[in-house]
């Protein structure tokens, strides 16, 4: 073994036969890392190919985990744009809104391919990823503008008072909340026309989950938090179940729930943390943002943003997508809990 170690460290002995056979005789005795490192120095393609392929481990499912995958953001990881809002798109690319400077496109690895120079807080996309509707927000009310990626292309289009929505939508109906009722909107419209309209369902407490074939939400209505499920496209009510809320009511500041059938509830609630006794008024109730995904009633993702910061979550039932006025940009898949996008912009 001490001579496999130096033989690591010396350019005249990897890639003669004596080498690559003490090191075929050592493959097993070698951890990954240094084995790589070693295969990789020795340029020898027949020692590359006697190593066999790591066997992937297999991945923990959510569901299958002792305790909540913990994530955290420190207080000095951050950039130098605000965002508003980000989505992953169909391709690999990613949408962000940010506010008055417009809606840019952006590839994997951060550049910029394309840029709407209508204000955008909020991003509304399509199936196919090729339109969106972006909202900037005007006192009580957004502004309403619609994109056309291909071509691109954006045109204003209405001014709405909206109070919950569904982050995606097929081309040609969009769902939406104003108050306590419901609408399906005709997204090809010159105007904001309502194809259909429920009243008096309660409080939206959290975004709309859209599938193809349901509409699910949450409310709060009669002192309950209450999960909806609509049958699509009849907007016919399929189930209606009481919810309960996973920490109690004195300890959050502001109330934010989601929640899919299939992938499991996720709360962003703002949270009041533990005070110290100090005699001095502070600020410590806004430091920091707690956000929860649950499989079960038990929370199964945390993730935690130091500072003060303002944090935007979609959740499209497999996929969290959060961003905030910090410059953070992270992506959570949903079955593993791993994440799949971080950037800094």
């Amino acid at each position: 073994m001490a001579f496999l170690r130096s033989l690591q460290n010396r350019c005249g002995c990897t890639g003669s036969l004596a080498s690559d056979w003490y090191l075929r005789k050592g493959l097993q005795s070698l951890g990954p890392i240094p084995l790589r490192q070693l295969i990789d120095y020795s340029g020898d393609g027949a020692l590359r190919a006697d190593v066999p392929p790591r066997s992937p481990g297999r991945k923990v499912e959510l569901n299958d985990l002792g305790a909540a995958r913990q994530y955290s953001i420190a207080a000095n990881d951050r950039g130098s744009t605000q965002i508003s809002e980000a989505v992953l798109l169909p391709n690999g690319t990613c949408a962000i809104a940010m506010g008055e400077v417009g809606l840019k496109l952006i590839t994997r690895d951060g550049r910029t391919i394309g840029h709407f120079d209508e204000p955008a807080d909020r991003v509304v996309v399509s199936d196919s990823g090729g339109k969106f509707i972006t909202m900037a927000r005007r006192g009580s009310v957004w502004c309403l503008s619609r994109v056309d990626v291909q071509s691109r292309k954006i045109a204003a289009w209405c001014h709405a008072e909206i109070s919950r929505f569904t982050t995606t939508f097929d081309g040609a109906t969009w769902y939406m909340a104003s108050g306590q009722d419901l609408y399906a909107i005709d997204a090809t419209s010159q105007r904001l026309d309502a194809l259909w309209r429920i009243p008096d369902l309660g409080h939206f407490v959290g975004p709309f989950t859209l599938a193809s074939t349901k509409l699910e939400f949450v409310t709060y209505k009669d002192k309950n938090f209450w999960f909806w499920e609509y049958q699509l496209p009849q907007l016919r009510l399929k189930n209606k179940t009481l919810l309960p809320f996973s920490r109690p009511l004195d300890t959050v500041r502001e109330i934010r729930l989601g929640s899919c059938s299939e992938s499991g509830i996720f709360d962003c609630s703002a949270v009041l943390p533990p005070r110290e006794t100090t005699g001095a008024e502070t600020d410590v109730a806004l430091a920091a943002r707690q956000i929860l995904f649950r499989k079960t009633p038990v929370p199964r993702i945390e993730i935690w943003i130091e500072g003060k910061c303002n944090p935007s979550v979609r959740f499209d039932g497999s996929l969290l997508t959060i961003s905030d006025d910090l410059g953070h940009l992270r992506a959570y898949e949903l079955t593993h809990g791993e994440q799949v996008r971080d950037l800094n912009r």
